[in-house]
């Protein structure tokens, strides 16, 4: 082709030349033509412009004249009347000079100055006897439809002249688009023909200069893929990672120094060998399976497995087995990248030992665990935690810690609170206050809290360890209430043994002078006397011997004792009380009942206390329960005894074991101190609970002895 053309270039250039001196010619023509168009549509777009100025003039002209007709206000007049019959007057001037060698459009004007003079007119002439005679003869004026008539003239004629404009201008318009279609094919066959003749010129020159470019960039992507191959091999092998290559077939032809660390071959032993040398037995159909994805969907697969190294250690190992294409996009082989996770592994086992310890220890302390953030929001809770406040793990989550804590203390929490979390340390928490924690139920329950802390990756962990002192609180208050009757029954004794004969000598004495006093007359005032000295000297001798049954509180003399035997032994002594005192007695026996070893008697007063205290907390009657059962666990016998009476207030009921304390004006307060005595000789307890205007529940457990069976620890187990 390039000999061809330098062999005919001077013809071919001549031709081209007068062709394209042709094309201008053509085109210059083209283009004059084009222009006279062009002037035309411009001349018709100028001519509609003026017509619809015309237009906007009498529509501004009619309104000025409404609004002086209807307000008589003569600000409508300067900018409206005056100055649109200005302009009218200015765009009829335009269109007559638009249509010098128009005349279609002279004829028009002609038709059109008439009305637009009668239609000034009557403008002025409205506004005239507006002025000079009012609205209503202006109004007079416009009613006889003069001024009507010239403006549908006037708009009439506007729509023919435009209407003829438009019509014009669509045909210059089209004559315009169809030369300027052939200017530009004219115009396009030029420079066709002139780049013809530019083409001839220079692709003479051009081959020679393509081959030599040619050649330079051939050298230049040669170099380049060197040095891109040399850089991906560098990569390759500078790798901490295994990447070794794979035929179609599964044979492994790269490996590189990481291979090589892993697996212990060296490249010259592996290569053409079947991946399966890496393979542990029980791993090869997955590799196979994942092979097979990768060759069929040309997806890149992931996956965690073991391989087998050269001296025939497992190890584990993360794959990323990819498809690899040649510049067609044609599959070729697969590439393996492998990581040895085995520390990794051991790793994350090491940390789940660790997280299972401390989980372990979390859910077997013996003491309420609390975690919260910095915040305050609960993150973590033990097994105690939940039993201790009632509540389901889920719900504590996520929740302020202020939630287990009674509400009038909440407030002074949260300041508390914020200040350890600025500088957190090992304590105990309200050292010398008494700390109380709030159940689900609302329950509160005294509590002794220790803090910690530990920073972890989300911050500031506060811990609390929470213990439910209550028991060890009531065992402090039992030893203290012990330790005051022991103190107490000795004085008391002391007491009774200085007051007892005095008042035996003092009641004898009385005796015998009322009964020498039968045979003789006395004066009724001396009897009288003489009796209320014997009923009050029998008093401080029945106080001193509960002051005696306090001191002593039991004989001793202790047997194998049926409670159920003692129990009705007590009814049969209180039955008619309890008749005349309308108050109902139900027993509920527990007829496997062991036998224990007791003091009878002492038992016995212990029951008659509680229940006369029952009847007098029920003066209008009511319904006493006594219920004996037996705890197998606990190796125990229980007697309860529920009353409905009055109740008792809190208050009073912490001090109702106390010696001498009394709510009756003729009590001793003596009888349940005397009980409590008696049980805790026993070696066993006494417990009420009360709640005002529902009644009491008294519970006496006591153990049985060796022989029978020993008392255990405490159980919750109920009554069978």
């Amino acid at each position: 082709m390039t000999s061809w053309l330098v062999r005919h270039r001077v013809a071919l250039e001549f031709a081209v030349a007068a062709a394209i001196l042709g094309a201008i010619a053509v085109v210059a023509v083209s283009a004059r033509h084009l222009v006279e168009q062009y002037e035309a549509i411009r001349r018709s777009g100028e001519i509609v412009v003026e017509l619809e100025s015309i237009r906007s003039g009498v529509t501004e002209a009619e309104t000025g004249q409404r609004g002086f007709l209807l307000t008589g206000d003569e600000r409508y007049l300067a900018p409206s009347l005056t100055a649109s019959a200005d302009i009218i007057e200015t765009h009829v001037n335009a269109l007559r000079a638009l249509a010098a060698d128009r005349p279609d459009i002279e004829r028009h004007l002609g038709d059109l100055e008439t009305p637009l003079r009668d239609k000034l007119e009557e403008l002025r002439e409205t506004i005239r006897l507006r002025r000079e005679k009012g609205a209503e003869a202006a109004l007079r004026l416009v009613l006889t439809d003069r001024g009507l008539r010239a403006s549908e003239r006037i708009r009439s004629a506007l729509v023919t002249m435009r209407e003829e404009e438009q019509r014009r201008l669509a045909e210059a318009t089209g004559r315009a688009e169809q030369a300027r279609h052939v200017l530009v094919i004219l115009a396009a066959l030029a420079a066709a023909a002139l780049l013809v003749l530019v083409f001839l010129i220079v692709e003479s020159r051009q081959g020679a200069r393509e081959l030599r470019l040619t050649r330079d960039t051939l050298r230049e992507e040669v170099a380049e893929h060197e040095q891109t191959t040399s850089l991906l091999t560098s990569l390759v092998q500078s790798s901490d990672d295994s990447i070794v290559g794979l035929d179609l077939e599964g044979r492994l032809l790269t490996w590189n120094h990481g291979a090589e660390r892993l697996y212990g071959y060296r490249e010259a032993e592996v290569q053409g060998r079947p991946v399966d040398l890496l393979l542990a037995g029980e791993r090869r159909a997955e590799m196979a399976a994942a092979l097979d994805r990768v060759r069929r969907q040309q997806t890149t697969e992931r996956f965690e497995t073991e391989h087998v190294t050269k001296d025939g250690r497992r190890v584990h190992v993360f794959l990323t087995m990819s498809p690899i294409r040649d510049a067609p996009d044609r599959l070729i082989g697969v590439s393996i990248v492998g990581r040895d996770i085995g520390a990794q592994k051991a790793a994350e086992e090491a940390l789940r030992r660790s997280e299972a310890t401390s989980r372990a220890f979390l859910e077997s302390a013996s003491e309420s665990i609390v975690i919260t953030n910095a915040t305050g929001a609960i993150v973590r809770v033990n097994d105690k935690a939940e039993k201790m406040f009632g509540y389901e793990r889920a719900e504590l989550i996520g929740q302020p810690v202020e939630t287990l804590i009674p509400r009038r203390a909440r407030e002074a929490h949260v300041v508390h609170r914020a200040g350890y979390m600025a500088a957190p340390r090992v304590r105990s928490m309200g050292r010398g206050l008494d700390l109380a924690g709030v159940k689900k139920d609302g329950t509160e329950f005294p509590v002794e809290v220790s803090l910690s802390f530990v920073e972890t990756d989300d911050g500031t962990r506060a811990i609390a360890f929470v213990t439910d002192i209550s028991e060890r609180l009531a065992f402090q208050r039992a030893a203290r209430q012990a330790d005051k009757l022991a103190a107490l029954g000795t004085l008391s004794a002391g007491i009774a043994h200085e007051i007892n004969n005095p008042i035996g000598i003092i009641t004898s004495r009385v005796e015998v002078m009322l009964l020498e006093a039968e045979g003789e007359e006395l004066p009724a005032e001396m009897r009288k006397d003489l009796d209320v000295i014997l009923r009050h000297a029998r008093r401080v001798a029945s106080i001193t011997q509960g002051l005696l049954s306090f001191a002593r509180q039991s004989s001793g003399v202790r047997a194998p004792v049926n409670l159920n035997r003692v129990v009705e032994e007590i009814l049969q002594l209180v039955r008619k009380d309890m008749d005349r005192a309308r108050v109902q007695v139900t027993l509920r026996r527990d007829e496997a009942l062991p036998e224990m070893v007791a003091d009878a008697n002492a038992i016995g007063q212990v029951l008659l206390n509680l229940l006369t205290n029952a009847r007098r907390a029920m003066p209008d009657g009511g319904e006493i329960t006594i219920e004996t059962g037996y705890d197998p666990e606990a190796r125990s016998v229980r007697l309860v005894v529920q009353d409905t009476g009055t109740g008792i207030a809190p208050e009073i009921l912490l001090k109702i074991f106390d010696p001498f304390f009394t709510t009756k004006s003729d009590g001793t307060g003596l009888g349940l101190s005397v009980s409590h005595g008696i049980i805790h000789d026993h070696h066993g307890s006494i417990d009420v609970e009360s709640e005002v205007g529902k009644g009491t529940t008294f519970t006496v457990t006591l153990p049985v002895d060796a022989s029978h069976g020993t008392l255990g620890t405490a159980s919750s187990a109920p009554l069978r």
